[in-house]
């Protein structure tokens, strides 16, 4: 069976955050193998940190569309 990990922060629009926030999204998931033995993270090459998913939204990894 296959799962995802999905956690995320949502931004509504209130005046308790700024307004350049309000409607904001982000959320990075992992997809995980639960195997008879032991969990595998299928995407633990993906990118998580600030940099790398910045850099894989320029093009920058060497990603692609697929």
């Amino acid at each position: 069976m296959v799962i995802t990990v999905e956690p995320g922060i949502y931004v509504p629009p209130v005046p308790q955050f700024p307004k350049a926030f309000h409607n904001m999204g982000v959320r990075i998931e992992d997809e995980v193998l639960v195997g008879k033995n032991h969990p595998v993270v299928l995407s633990v090459a993906a990118p998580k940190e600030i940099v790398d998913v910045e850099g894989a939204c320029q093009g920058q990894l060497g990603l692609g569309p697929l």
